[in-house]
């Protein structure tokens, strides 16, 4: 019933982006609520905060490189979010990170910024120095992911490690 909900959310998240390249700041608790609430069937909440923190861990090294690499690149000290990255993408992927087991936020963090700059690349974006919405973007494959993944498969990484292993 939960997901029923989740998935129109994300796509009203889609719709925000796309339209006012902005997503109302109370959007996001309410999807961390409607994740949580859709999770802890499948997850005890020590699981979801040792995946959390594992997952916010990644996301801050990632984060700090990409600090690190546009501070060199411009030979001074830049802060990300005033022009490379939007506070709504790192808020997203925030949200998320206690939902998804470690392997699947990894894979679906590496996936999502991989398709969505295919499709900024298709849509001539990268060429005319046009904001993505990344944030959007990925709320759109996070919600055509949790369609298709009836089993919740993605709260833990059991069938990324039984992939691996075959």
């Amino acid at each position: 019933m939960i997901r029923l909900l989740v998935i129109p959310f994300l796509l009203f998240f889609l719709y925000q982006d796309l339209r006012f390249r902005a997503i109302y700041w109370i959007c996001y608790p309410v999807l961390m609520i409607l994740l949580i609430l859709l999770a802890l069937p499948g997850k005890t909440a020590e699981m979801m905060m040792y995946d959390a923190g594992v997952n916010l861990g990644f996301l801050m090294i990632q984060l700090f490189l990409l600090t690190v690499y546009f501070s060199l690149k411009h030979k001074k000290m830049v802060n990300i979010t005033q022009r490379h990255l939007g506070w709504g993408d790192v808020l997203f992927l925030v949200v998320i990170a206690a939902y998804m087991s470690p392997l699947n936020y990894i894979v679906f963090y590496l996936g999502s910024l991989l398709m969505v700059l295919v499709l900024a690349a298709a849509f001539g974006r990268l060429r005319q120095g046009g904001s993505i919405p990344l944030a959007g973007l990925q709320a759109f494959l996070f919600a055509v992911i949790l369609a298709a993944d009836s089993s919740n498969r993605i709260l833990s990484d059991h069938w990324i490690t039984g992939f691996i292993k075959a």
